[in-house]
């Protein structure tokens, strides 16, 4: 006897779910939160569980409200590896350009503040 093969279903979102893939596999990921949940979670009774838990104030919510919450969500997922990121540009190019300076001066990172 093979186990049941769950696939994800468009009305988990009304519970506040969307889908991703990890590792060629389709998991279930709470749109409120972004927790990945494993496979074996792919029921609604245990997608409720989740949502009842952690966000009983979102209950009464309508469809709308999920399903702007999981463009959001689809947005900001750098990868399909369930990891979020959002990081400034400009930031990581600042970074870049010091990185050098601060490794000739051979002192700690802390000398990163008194570059200019």
């Amino acid at each position: 006897m093979s186990a049941k093969k769950r696939t994800y279903n468009e009305a988990f979102l009304k519970i506040g779910f969307t889908s991703i893939f990890q590792n060629s596999v389709v998991k279930p990921q709470c749109v409120v939160c972004g927790n990945v949940l494993n496979h074996g979670s792919m029921k609604p009774s245990k997608l409720k569980v989740h949502f009842e838990s952690l966000h009983s104030q979102l209950v009464d919510k309508r469809l709308e409200y999920f399903k702007r919450k999981e463009t959001s969500l689809k947005t900001i997922r750098m990868a399909s590896t369930g990891h979020f990121a959002s990081q400034n540009k400009a930031a990581l190019e600042a970074s870049y350009r010091i990185a050098p300076e601060m490794a000739q001066t051979k002192k700690p990172h802390s000398i990163g503040e008194d570059l200019t």
